[in-house]
């Protein structure tokens, strides 16, 4: 793991992080599974906690980097996720974010795990190799809600602001063949561009995961890939479950996009860890895809 934490500064106070908890889940917790559980069902067994900036902290390295409250939660009255007390406070060194591809995802009700528990085995076996019990995972299946669809568009929506956080970022395919239709989903296209969100702290900026992990990891031959920034696709070209979600990119891409824009406006000197330049082509890529998103919307309408 590595030792960075995110900044306090007035630009990543304006995410709009509320629209959904960030729900975690502690490795400890993941070990204990024996197969996958949904988002509502590991908040009824208390197993998810909530990650929020705690932007007014100093950190050591008089860098002005800021903490995380992580707070226990569990169901509301509304069913909605409630905090009690705060469990600890971590940098971001401490979360990792996965991305991956539903394995049974067109099956109803849909899955990410075939039915031998291959993604939970290759999710134990990446944690255990970590030998951070303490540490958080973000797993769409139990960090997103599955069965009310207003609060999964507002955690689609809040992604950008979670993924702002994780220091480590890894696409878990299971094989080769895996791995190419994890490359042709939509959901996967944009997890992979959004993992090279730039990050702001006082002393500058960094492309994200620049100082922590960012890999694609095949798990059935423990082979790691690095993750290009140059090689990203189209994610509005990309194979999709639900239609509506299409459209729920063009917030998050363009997001994105002014991030990308912003940080190759900044100096060497003001780059913490990636000096290089988020590339041209993909800067013109991103808006592009935005300008045939805008034109099916218009045929929406």
């Amino acid at each position: 793991m590595v030792d960075f934490v995110i900044s306090g500064d007035e630009d990543l106070k304006s995410i709009p992080f509320g629209m959904y908890p960030c729900c975690l889940m502690k490795v400890r917790n993941l070990l204990e599974l024996d197969s996958l559980i949904t988002h509502e069902e590991a908040l009824e067994r208390g197993m998810l906690f909530e990650a929020v900036p705690n932007h007014g902290k100093e950190f050591k390295g008089g860098r002005g980097e800021g903490f995380f409250n992580v707070y226990q939660i569990r169901p509301g009255p509304n069913g909605d996720p409630e905090r009690f007390g705060p469990e600890n406070q971590w940098d971001a060194s401490m979360f990792t974010g996965i991305s991956h591809r539903w394995t049974r995802g067109e099956e109803n009700p849909p899955h990410p795990d075939n039915e031998n528990h291959d993604k939970l085995g290759a999710l134990k076996s990446f944690c255990k190799a970590n030998r951070r019990d303490d540490a958080y995972i973000w797993f769409d299946y139990f960090s997103v809600p599955q069965q009310n669809r207003e609060n999964t568009k507002k955690a689609i929506a809040s992604l950008t602001a979670y993924f702002m956080y994780v220091r480590n970022f890894i696409s878990l395919v299971l094989d080769e063949d895996d791995l190419d239709a994890y490359r042709n989903r939509m959901w996967t296209r944009f997890e992979q561009v959004m993992s090279h969100i730039p990050v702001f702290f006082r002393e500058g900026m960094m492309l994200g995961n620049a100082d922590g992990k960012n890999i694609i990891l095949v798990s059935h031959t423990s082979e790691q890939l690095p993750i290009k920034i140059e090689d990203m696709r189209n994610p509005f070209h990309g194979r999709y479950t639900v239609a509506e979600d299409r459209w729920l990119l063009k917030p998050l891409l363009a997001y994105v996009l002014d991030r990308f824009e912003r940080y190759n406006k900044t100096s060497q000197a003001e780059r913490y860890t990636s000096p290089d330049d988020v590339p041209e082509h993909l800067i013109e890529s991103m808006k592009s895809w935005l300008d045939e998103i805008n034109a099916e919307l218009k045929k929406k309408t």
